[in-house]
């Protein structure tokens, strides 16, 4: 392969020109973002399908990247001559193909078993979504306050809200996905004290139980990280329990049958170090076929295995 060299040019801040040097030509579109301000760019670079680097300057730092295959650029050119970097037709050409364009930064949601491995790039907001710090109330009052859709009135009355606000709707939202039915191969209850997190959680699984958590070495906005040595196989017998939005602490727990859990060590591109928790579903058969993995992935319910990272303030009990 023949190194390629391109002149970057960057303004919109204190001007900047670099040279770069790279194999497999792919020409892309940038974004910059700088302190203040977005930053406009002429020229669209970066090498092979690897994960795309984080560039830093003084103050400028490239966000995001859409890449296009050379082959399929050259083909493009050498139809229309007038298509060049920075042309009004090369902007057109981004507008016509975004749905054939690769992203390397697309968000994680759902993934087949086998990218579950050593050195996949992974980017996970949810994982870095600030924390919902909402604490339980005590058993015996979160037992004195009705949780069900037939008392809602007296709900937003304890809570003084009004039905009409945007408060009151994510309220109800909860309710109803606690009360919804379980779906084939699934145990599932929701919890709005600490005690009945524990009690209904070992009654499930049992005494020799251990909660695991999501774990970052320090806070970050760069949610591009990369799975590192050291994954751990956690089980077939678990719980997986949500944070839902509500005034005090909810959390809906569920066990679906064939789910395994995994810890996965992560390193981030800004040096972050992560803990995350993945699971991966073996049997989706009972799943709706409108569900939006199947629509991600493109497979169809019962098929094949399907994995997700779980958000930040999602927990997961496993036995010993």
């Amino acid at each position: 392969m023949e190194m390629v060299k391109m002149h970057i040019l960057m303004t919109g801040g204190p001007s900047l020109v670099a040279t770069m040097e790279m194999k497999n030509l792919m020409i892309g579109a940038m974004i910059l973002v700088a302190a203040r301000e977005i930053v406009k760019m002429n020229i669209l670079i970066l090498g092979d399908l690897s994960p795309v680097p984080t560039m830093e300057t003084k103050n400028l730092m490239i966000g995001t990247m859409i890449l296009v295959p050379v082959m399929e650029m050259k083909k493009k050119l050498s139809k229309n001559p007038k298509l060049y970097l920075g042309s009004p037709l090369m902007h057109s050409f981004y507008i016509q193909n975004a749905g054939k364009m690769v992203s390397s930064t697309h968000e994680t949601i759902f993934f087949f078993q086998k990218d579950l491995r050593t050195g996949k790039l992974v980017n996970l907001p949810s994982l870095i979504a600030a924390s919902d710090r909402t604490p339980f109330l005590p058993d015996r009052v979160a037992k004195s306050i009705p949780f069900s859709s037939s008392k809602f009135p007296e709900i937003l009355n304890h809570f003084s809200l009004k039905p009409q606000t945007r408060e009151a709707e994510i309220m109800k939202r909860t309710i109803r996905v606690c009360e919804r039915e379980e779906i084939n191969g699934e145990q599932m209850f929701c919890v709005t004290s600490l005690e009945s997190f524990i009690d209904l959680s070992i009654a499930t699984l049992g005494k020799d139980i251990q909660l695991l958590s999501n774990q970052l070495s320090k806070e970050t906005n760069n949610p591009l990280f990369t799975i590192a040595r050291g994954m751990q196989d956690m089980g077939e017998n678990e719980i997986i329990c949500h944070k839902e939005r509500y005034p005090r602490a909810v959390f809906l727990c569920h066990s679906i049958n064939k789910t395994t859990v995994y810890k996965v060590p992560l390193l981030g591109r800004d040096g972050t170090k992560a803990n995350a928790l993945a699971v991966c579903h073996k049997d989706t058969s009972a799943w709706s076929p409108k569900h939006k993995a199947f629509q991600i992935l493109k497979v169809k319910p019962g098929t094949v295995p399907i994995c997700h990272f779980l958000a930040r303030d999602t927990l997961a009990w496993v036995s010993n």
